[in-house]
């Protein structure tokens, strides 16, 4: 009864988030988009993973300024909830029952505590819609200029929308990833912060 009660639950959200946050997004796309390269920067949003039929999602909180980032995931009603710091001298992790740990990366204490190897270091750039630097990417953009589709370290990273957002510019709203049958979609509610263009 409790497993169907989740079941429920879960896809609810995720019918809720395939409909996606009713964000207003630009109609008048500019020629040549340029995508903010600042490193001050925060979002908020919700995340989705799939592996085979077994799914997870989370709300998402995420402040980064230049290498010190800091990532809130927390599930329905408070559940699961990770708290990542990370620096130069690698990531710490918090969870919501008194654990604590450190690795040399958020991609490694990740996969410790959630069995899934997701791409949070690649997420940094993708989110903004920009490749790791120094890593063979492989682009398809609009004819606007805009990314559709971006193929980086092993995984697809398809862009979906994007909404015009303050002090940024026009921003990735939902990006949908895919790697050796892990899919993850993550839509932005809302960015905040300053950004160079590149």
């Amino acid at each position: 009864m409790i497993t169907r009660y989740w079941h429920m639950l879960l896809g609810l959200w995720l019918l809720q988030l395939s409909g996606c946050a009713q964000i207003p997004t630009q109609t008048s796309i500019p020629s040549a988009w340029s995508p903010p390269t600042g490193e001050v920067w925060a979002l908020k949003g919700r995340v989705a993973v799939w592996v085979g039929e077994e799914g997870w999602h989370a709300t998402l909180t995420w402040t980064q300024t230049a290498d010190d980032f800091r990532i809130e995931l927390a599930g329905p009603l408070g559940q699961g909830a990770l708290r990542l710091h990370g620096d130069a001298d690698g990531v710490d992790l918090e969870r919501a029952d008194g654990v604590h740990d450190h690795a040399r990366n958020a991609d490694e204490l990740l996969e410790r505590h959630t069995g899934w190897a997701l791409p949070a270091d690649g997420l940094r750039y993708w989110v903004r819609g920009l490749a790791v630097p120094d890593r063979p990417a492989d682009w398809q953009r609009d004819s606007d200029g805009l990314p559709q589709r971006l193929r980086q370290s092993g995984w697809s990273i398809r862009y979906v929308r994007f909404s015009q957002q303050p002090g940024l510019g026009l921003m990735p709203q939902r990006i949908d990833l895919e790697r050796d049958g892990i899919r993850v979609r993550l839509v932005a509610d809302s960015w905040t912060g300053s950004a160079e263009p590149g």
